[in-house]
Formats: structure tokens, C-alpha cells, sequence
């Protein structure tokens, strides 16, 4: 078989009223993945924690969006479906590795 194969990793992170946590959690994520060997997607699924919570998280994945490619739109919008649920719809409407 010729060439190789190298991976490439959808990182889904389900949230749910995470406002508070996932800024200093991503400003740590996003440096260390970008010093990977491989390729890593970053996905940001919200499960539907309301409107408050939000217009709060917006801002910070519009910035991780902004400043990291590897960073992809993240899924503000779905309905509470618990973590699983959050996780297989993103992985499902993720575009492809």
C-alpha cells in the first residue's frame, strides 16, 4: 500500500449553560491543538441551554472562530438532546475530514 494515512479529529465539545467555563477552557484548548501533529476540528454544540446563556457564548466562539482555523461553525441552535444527542448531531452535520 502506498502513502499513509494520518488522522484527522473531529473534537465536538457539548455544552450545556456553559458560559462561565468554556471561555477560559477554550483560550487554554485551542493553543495546545494548534501545536498538534495532526489535524484537529473544533466544534463548539450547544444543547439548547436558552437565549441568555447564549448571546454570552457567541462572542467567545465568534473570537475562537476568528483566531484558530481549525475551528469550525459552531451549533448554537439545537434542542436539549443531552450530551450523546449534541455530540451525534454535530458530527453529523460536520463537514467532512
Amino acid at each position: 500500500m502506498t502513502g499513509s494515512l494520518s488522522p484527522h479529529i473531529l473534537l465536538v465539545i457539548p455544552c450545556y449553560h456553559e458560559s462561565k467555563r468554556l471561555p477560559p477552557f477554550l483560550e487554554g484548548l485551542c493553543p495546545a491543538l494548534e501545536l498538534l501533529p495532526f489535524p484537529v476540528t473544533l466544534q463548539v454544540a450547544d444543547d439548547g441551554s436558552g437565549e441568555d446563556d447564549l448571546a454570552k457564548l457567541r462572542p467567545v466562539v465568534e473570537e475562537a472562530q476568528a483566531n484558530y482555523p481549525s475551528f469550525v461553525r459552531p451549533l448554537l441552535e439545537l434542542p436539549h438532546e443531552g450530551k450523546g444527542g449534541t455530540i451525534l448531531r454535530a458530527w453529523q452535520t460536520a463537514p467532512s475530514c
